[in-house]
């Protein structure tokens, strides 16, 4: 049953939609509706659902393959009921703007001139300060339909037309130049993908210049955000604090008065916070992600995953394990299976057991097929075994970890800052095997793991100066 329809729309639902559905089920007449939804919900965790054991508890009788037509029209029923609810649930999030065109249309059709122009003259303007220019392109239209059958004398017809021509033509080119700038942020998304899998760095620079209209009669904070934001997102991996604060600056000019704007102020927001983190500024990206989460509206915050991801990355960064934990089950609960798909989600869960000292759970979350991971993501969990090793005070099997991984074909799949990082676990380890039964390292091992260690510090790649299994080996052995 996993694979109906509807059961994949409930178990894909998050924590408030849930919420939200099970109010509305309650209520209705068909009482077999929730009965039907609980129950799934029932079998999330479950490997499979057992058909059987469902359409006995929803119609008190056996299952067969000629009643089967039941649950199928139960099944259906219940999916309406849910698109439904979520439907009228965006509906009223739209419902000012919906409002907005019904009064156009019932003054146009009343023929009332003055509360007709009256209304579209706010709306045009409420629009262009929201940067809605589509909208007020649309309304626009709408008052050049009016105009044309309505305004009998010719020459005032003309003169409105006229206006409302170069209102339009103007609306027109706002749209443009803010349309080609938001295609400039798509870009720099797709330039950032080709570094990430050629390794080249892009140059590539965003101005007003690429715009084949002459912005300057149309430049807006909006147009300078998206720019901005671009020219700072194509090298996001080497892209400075001071870039992203520019490009949160730009934006908070801007009033958070649609939903649009205040989901580019989450998305502005998470990469400045996830940048600070990057840049080992735990305590300034700690600040903007709870900016995230005490000012943007939290349906509108859910839709990122990426931002619980990097917010419990940052709380593991700060030792802070503890609030790590809450936000990976608050994770769990918004999010649901969704969640447990990113890989980021699980090795975070395996930092937090293993600064926690959760042995048994750091050992089952370790248990994974290696060939569904990325190679570097390979590389992440077999140094978390060498570490596991450690804890476990195994010390023969880590050094035997770390050999095998330096000997492997994976070392030459990736980068070669990687094996820097292997080649310190390599000597950190041997030394740690050498003293087991000392109550410290020797001066000599301190001298040999410190030379290694400045090679990984000379390279100069912020990824590894973050690095959790890199930053608990140098905790362990006691070094800066």
């Amino acid at each position: 049953m996993k694979e109906l329809l509807t059961v994949r729309i409930i178990f894909a639902l998050n924590q408030a939609q849930q919420k939200l559905i099970s109010i509305h089920l309650k209520s209705e007449k068909r009482s077999s509706l929730f009965q039907l939804y609980k129950l799934i919900l029932q079998f999330k965790e479950a490997d499979e659902i057992d058909k059987s054991e469902v359409f006995l508890k929803i119609f008190k009788k056996k299952w067969t393959k000629d009643n089967d037509y039941l649950l199928r029209n139960e099944l259906k029923l219940l999916k309406d009921k849910i698109e439904t609810i979520i439907i009228e649930k965006q509906a009223s999030v739209h419902r000012t703007e919906m409002e907005e065109r019904i009064k156009l249309d019932f003054y146009h059709s009343l023929k009332i001139t003055d509360e007709f122009m009256l209304l579209h003259k706010n709306y045009v303007a409420k629009k262009i300060e929201n940067f809605e220019y589509q909208k007020a392109i649309d309304y626009s239209m709408i008052y050049a339909d009016y105009i044309r059958i309505n305004i009998p004398n010719y020459k005032e017809r003309a003169k409105i037309f006229d206006e409302n021509l170069q209102q339009f033509r103007n609306l027109i080119n706002q749209n443009f130049v803010l349309q080609e700038s938001k295609y400039y942020a798509l870009e720099a998304h797709l330039l950032l993908l080709q570094k990430q899998i050629t390794n080249k760095k892009t140059s590539k620079i965003f101005n007003h210049n690429e715009i084949n209209i002459h912005t300057q009669n149309y430049e807006s904070a909006f147009v300078n955000y998206y720019i901005a934001y671009a020219n700072a997102y194509k090298n996001f991996d080497i892209s400075t604090i001071e870039d992203w604060e520019n490009v949160f600056s730009i934006l908070k000019t801007i009033p958070k008065n649609t939903i649009e704007i205040e989901k580019e102020y989450c998305y502005t927001l998470g990469n400045l916070a996830t940048i600070c983190s990057i840049r080992s500024d735990y305590k300034k990206a700690d600040t903007y992600f709870e900016l995230i989460f005490n000012t943007i509206n939290e349906e509108i915050r859910n839709e990122n995953i990426t931002i619980i991801l990097n917010y419990i990355t940052n709380l593991n960064k700060l030792k802070k394990y503890e609030n790590a934990s809450k936000y990976l089950q608050l994770g769990e609960q918004v999010f649901g299976d969704r969640i447990k798909s990113f890989s980021q989600f699980r090795t975070q869960q395996i930092v937090v057991a293993c600064y926690l000292n959760d042995i048994k759970k750091l050992g089952k979350l370790l248990a994974v097929d290696f060939e569904t991971l990325q190679p570097f993501e390979r590389i992440y969990y077999r140094l978390f075994y060498c570490i596991y090793f450690l804890i476990e005070d195994n010390i023969e099997l880590a050094f035997t970890e770390i050999q095998n991984l330096q000997r492997s074909k994976l070392m030459n799949e990736i980068d070669t800052q990687f094996g820097l990082v292997a080649d310190f676990f390599f000597v950190c380890i041997k030394n740690i095997l050498a003293h087991h039964h000392k109550k410290k390292l020797s001066e000599k091992a301190i001298v040999e793991i410190k030379e290694v260690n400045q090679k990984v510090i000379d390279a100069n790649f912020p990824m590894f100066l973050n690095y959790t299994p890199y930053l608990w080996m140098k905790e362990r052995i006691g070094i800066e």
